[in-house]
């Protein structure tokens, strides 16, 4: 049995991941916010709340997503992960570190390595999860034994998300079944993954030697929003006028096109094995079957 700290466990990639690891019959503390005060999860709290538990593996999930915060959501996330590291320094534990893909830029290398070179931040969502990056990198380095493996997403989708294109064009058709207006001009491209996979990727890469590792997670394939209109307008049985729009990015701050390579999490005997538009569609489902269920 292995126990598991997870911060951010009540959240949609950390309620799945803490239904597996309990399904594996493994000992799992979930730690998360429970109103909107950043200092939550950066208080002496957190730190004394993991070594009281003692984990093996510290799963960090916590994070506070959007810009509508400024550059506290950068800032916060970074106190966060210094709490994690003292925390982790004192039970000896492990840290599994979900980052995103965003981290890259704008690129021009496609599909993009881990090794890639590194481009300007747009958001300071990603420039908090880059520089929580480098502090775990950091503390690798200062001492022998320690783990801290870096996972870079990509958009993970599936039963239990509640935010992204998804939610917003099922209310968007919900509310006018004979229209819909896309994010941008629909040309977005993206690195979609099912949470299936996404689950089962961060147990294969917590058999990594000890050290410092970083892997992208995504699918073999990536999708435009104008690929997945017509999968969720299918599940939701319309056939709408499509207005798109003239802007290359689809909300604030976002990058037009992340294209990760999943090579380096191949060769280590991982594999997707379920396809973006399934992702898309488990995803619009699971919606529409929330609403069904207030409805009632």
């Amino acid at each position: 049995m292995v126990k598991f700290f997870v911060t951010g466990g009540a959240g949609f990639i950390g309620k799945h991941f803490v239904d597996s690891a309990t399904d594996r019959q493994h000992e799992v503390c979930v730690y998360d916010r429970v109103s909107d005060r950043f200092d939550e999860c950066s208080s002496r709290h957190l730190t004394d709340s993991v070594v009281e538990f003692g984990p093996d593996w510290i799963v960090h999930l916590a994070a506070t997503p959007g810009v509508s915060n400024g550059a506290r959501v950068a800032v916060h996330d970074i106190l966060c992960a210094e709490r994690i590291i003292e925390a982790a320094t004192e039970v000896g534990a492990k840290i599994l570190f979900p980052s995103t893909g965003s981290v890259y830029g704008r690129q021009w290398q496609f599909p993009t390595i881990e090794s890639a070179m590194m481009r300007p931040q747009e958001g300071f969502y990603a420039t908090g999860k880059l520089a929580v990056e480098g502090l775990l990198s950091s503390w690798c380095g200062q001492a022998r034994g320690r783990t801290a493996v870096v996972l870079r997403l990509g958009t993970i989708l599936g039963p239990g998300n509640n935010k992204g294109f998804t939610r917003d064009f099922v209310q968007r058709l919900t509310d006018d079944p004979s229209r819909l207006t896309t994010w941008g001009d629909g040309k977005q491209v993206k690195s979609y993954l099912h949470i299936d996979d996404m689950v089962s990727a961060m147990w294969h890469v917590m058999g990594c030697s000890p050290g410092f590792e970083i892997f992208n997670v995504a699918n073999d394939r990536w999708a435009s929003i104008r690929d997945c209109i017509p999968w969720v307008c299918d599940e939701m049985g319309v056939s709408p006028e499509i207005v798109f729009g003239t802007e290359e990015m689809g909300t604030f701050g976002d990058i037009p096109a992340i294209k990760l390579s999943n090579a380096k999490l191949r060769s280590a005997g991982w594999a997707p094995s379920k396809s973006i538009e399934q992702a898309v569609r488990d995803n619009v489902r699971w919606l529409l079957d929330q609403r069904k269920e207030k409805a009632a």
